[in-house]
């Protein structure tokens, strides 16, 4: 499975994971039946339901465009660290290698 696959399966994974939260959250909550409110409340409520995922959705897009960025450069940092013509070799905290690269 490449890797676009793998995200979208656990992207999927973690909408349904969401969403069955959100529901036993929000049936927890007591909430007052929209058929008791006034009209212009509810229309206030949806407006702003709808800015807030406007906003969620702009936030993911930034997340995932982020992530690319990130994945980009972990690999081109992999790709640096291990195709070197030397060796090279991290070194933790505590002054011990950690990840040495192989030469061939």
């Amino acid at each position: 499975m490449d890797k676009h696959l793998e995200r979208e399966a656990i992207s999927q994974t973690s909408k349904s994971d969401l969403r069955s939260k959100a529901e036993k959250i929000a049936s927890e909550n007591e909430l007052r039946p929209f058929e008791s409110l006034p009209l212009n409340e509810v229309q206030q409520m949806l407006h702003e339901l709808r800015v807030h995922q406007i906003e969620l959705e702009i936030q993911n897009e930034e997340l995932r465009r982020t992530q690319m960025e990130l994945d980009v450069q972990r690999v081109r940092y992999c790709d640096l660290y291990d195709l070197a013509p030397i060796g090279y070799c991290t070194v933790n905290e505590k002054g011990l290698l950690s990840k040495p690269t192989s030469r061939r």
